[in-house]
């Protein structure tokens, strides 16, 4: 396969991939009338767009370990449950970092741009936006919507999925930084931010 086609073809199954996520949020918000699911499928159709335009990479780990940790941390909070032990007055304080968590990833995505990947690569070393604060955003942001969702549903299960979660956004902002520290730009910009996914803490 050629590789100026091999990238289209990845974009277009991506592509695919999250105009599904997209419409299962926006469906359930529409069942539900819950707001952080309509915030949800507005995440996904930015990324649809995102993905089909992005950049092609300039270098990109040929790990097949940071690939699965890759695709797990995409697809491992799929798995949790709306269900558990739930307190009202937890669940309403959980919505209310949930949306706080989406808010922020669409911010972070709108910074990231063309530069939208799953896998660890340099697509363009991003410094503007979210990017002055912390170096993965978005991997932040996705923090603040797993303990939100947590004390909405109260289960082991749902703790599991979510520290399995955390380890493999944790693990995949390691292995971008990996490649990116191969570039120059990289090397300066992470000398400015030192953070990596909440300002002052991580």
């Amino acid at each position: 396969m050629k590789t100026s086609i091999r990238p289209i073809i990845e974009n277009a199954l991506l592509g695919v991939l999250f105009t599904f996520f997209a419409l299962a949020a926006f469906n359930t918000w529409r069942q539900t009338g819950q707001i952080q699911m309509l915030l949800l499928a507005i995440q996904e159709a930015l990324l649809i767009g995102l993905i089909i335009t992005r950049r092609n990479t300039t270098d990109i780990s040929r790990s097949w370990a940071d690939a699965i940790i890759a695709i797990a941390g995409t697809a491992a909070p799929l798995l949790q449950r709306a269900n558990g032990w739930h307190m009202p007055l937890l669940m309403q304080v959980g919505i209310g970092v949930q949306i706080i968590g989406l808010v922020i990833s669409i911010i972070a995505v709108a910074s990231l741009g063309r530069s939208f990947g799953i896998l660890a690569a340099n697509r363009g070393v991003k410094t503007n936006g979210l990017y002055r604060i912390v170096r993965h955003p978005l991997y932040g942001s996705y923090l603040f919507s797993y303990f939100g969702f947590l004390l909405g549903n109260a289960s082991l299960f749902n703790l599991l999925v979510i520290v399995f979660s955390i380890a493999c956004q944790y693990l995949r902002a390691k292995a971008e930084e990996q490649v990116l520290l191969r570039d120059p730009a990289y090397q300066a910009y992470i000398q400015k931010v030192r953070y990596r996914f909440i300002p002052f803490l991580i």
